[in-house]
């Protein structure tokens, strides 16, 4: 299950996610690692203290997507393209 939210404080969206990478499919983790990408690079565009919460996005994207190509070959190639 992969959930996001975006809510609007002030000038600036907080943005946050959650996901549970116990019940994905391979094919699911590597829509969840793309939705992470997503926000990691609209949370780096945003000006302020966001860069380290982008980098943890990126982070995660990268353990889900690791998993994700062990349990699917097929996926590997999407992950060496990252």
């Amino acid at each position: 299950m992969s959930l996001f939210w975006r809510n609007f404080a002030g000038d600036r969206p907080m943005e946050g996610c959650f996901y549970d990478t116990g019940t994905l499919t391979p094919a699911r983790q590597i829509s969840t690692a793309q939705a992470l990408i997503g926000q990691a690079q609209r949370l780096w565009s945003l000006p302020g203290p966001v860069h380290g919460e982008a980098i943890e996005r990126v982070s995660d994207a990268l353990t889900v997507a690791r998993e994700a190509a062990g349990a699917a070959p097929v996926h590997r190639r999407e992950l060496a393209q990252w």
